[in-house]
């Protein structure tokens, strides 16, 4: 019998997943990791399904006749993608299942650094209630938000902020016709006129580092930055500077340099929630995204996996 290996746990019962294996039109038994002897099946296993971001020799070498690797996730850069070609294996990822949640976490953080709800949180926690300790909000409605990605979950977030009454500045490689604001040519005017910069790009040698110390020091003394995208493209050391200093208001962070970060070297650990809140990369985790990642990644091992969502072998057009 040909079998499908889950590495890792997707969130649904074993009935569930051979449920969704059968509606795929998939006819491999799974596994589950740790549940069975590897030397007995090592040749039976033809597809391989993971949610862990490394995957290169130690992942693949053990199953010799392996055809598909799904990852259950959508950046792909600790992939040995070369390693997978070698092998020749058809591979599958998931883009687009969190674009809401991304968004929406966003957004939430926006909210969050200009209302200092987190402070004020801890504040009544811890039986003050004298809100003359708490420095005023700033309300987001009128704000200018500069959105440097308009992909799909720039988008999503461009439209959220717009409900709130914000007017848009966007930056990107490639310009979309329904984006609800203006488009800048240059990324350091978007740093220089928004009250929010919100980073949604993927990192490439044209973004990694584009939250330079030479950018931020363009942002006014009042706007906050917000990154729930990747930490490279954020210089962590000169964002912590001029938070500290003044010379912003705050910041919003999910990702980071090192994860779990190294509270004893990232910077951020040091300034206070009056000005930064932080996340422990938790943009994609809700509910309804996790659900949507699991049942793609499995539908992707399918009969009719969807074309979109291949890797290799790379004829996506």
């Amino acid at each position: 019998m040909k079998h499908v290996l889950f590495l890792q746990d997707l969130g649904l019962t074993r009935e569930e997943t051979r449920g969704l294996l059968r509606t795929a039109g998939c006819g491999h038994e799974p596994l589950w990791s740790g549940g069975f002897d590897a030397e007995k099946v090592r040749d039976d296993v033809e597809i391989l399904v993971t949610s862990e971001h490394h995957v290169g020799a130690v992942e693949l070498d053990p199953w010799p006749n392996l055809k598909v690797l799904s990852l259950a996730f959508t950046g792909y850069n600790d992939v040995d993608l070369d390693l997978c070609r070698k092998k020749g294996l058809n591979v599958y990822y998931v883009p687009g299942y969190s674009t809401d949640s991304v968004a929406e976490l966003t957004v939430g953080l926006t909210l969050a650094v200009l209302r200092r709800i987190p402070y004020a949180n801890g504040r009544v926690r811890g039986g003050h209630w004298d809100r003359g300790d708490v420095m005023p909000g700033v309300e987001l409605a009128g704000k200018t938000v500069g959105i440097l990605g308009t992909g799909t979950i720039g988008m999503r977030s461009a439209e959220i902020f717009k409900v709130f009454g914000c007017k848009l500045l966007g930056w990107s490689r490639t310009r979309r016709d329904d984006f609800p604001g203006t488009y800048e040519d240059d990324a350091s005017v978007v740093f220089a006129k928004s009250d929010v910069v919100v980073l949604h790009l993927p990192v490439n040698e044209e973004t990694r580092g584009i939250a330079s110390r030479e950018m931020i020091a363009r942002m006014p003394k009042t706007s906050i930055l917000v990154n729930t995208s990747r930490a490279d493209l954020v210089d962590t050391q000169a964002l912590a500077d001029a938070i500290r200093e003044g010379r912003i208001a705050g910041a919003g962070v999910d990702v980071y340099d090192l994860e779990p970060p190294d509270l004893q070297k990232n910077p951020l650990f040091f300034l206070n929630d009056r000005n930064v809140v932080l996340t422990p990369h938790l943009g994609f985790k809700t509910a309804e995204s996790l659900r949507r990642l699991a049942e793609i990644t499995i539908r992707n091992v399918g009969k009719d996996s969807d074309l979109e969502n291949r890797l290799l072998p790379e004829s996506r057009n």
